[in-house]
């Protein structure tokens, strides 16, 4: 699904102009980025917690040449989904695979 698909499907379902339903939601994303990149965990009851770590620095491989490189920490964000999110993924899992 993309933004502007989502943007319509809450439109329609709260009745609100797209254009309202556009503002909203570009301030949650706007929220959630703000939160993230001030190391803030960002949670979310129905969807999930975004959160900001760092990656040490490891030892990797040139997969060109074989030679070994020191891959450089990293600022990452990671997710981790709710319970109800989890459910609904096994769900479409479960009647698909």
């Amino acid at each position: 699904m993309t933004k502007k698909q989502l943007e319509n499907i809450i439109s329609d379902r709260v009745e609100l102009p797209i254009s309202k339903t556009k503002e909203v939601l570009d301030e949650l994303v706007n929220i959630i980025n703000e939160e993230v990149g001030q190391g803030n965990d960002f949670k979310l009851n129905e969807v999930g917690t975004f959160k900001p770590t760092i990656r040490t620095s490891r030892m990797g491989r040139n997969p060109k040449t074989g030679e070994a490189i020191r891959i450089p920490e990293k600022k990452i964000v990671k997710f981790k989904p709710s319970k109800r999110l989890q459910i609904s993924a096994s769900t479409w899992l479960g009647s698909n695979g």
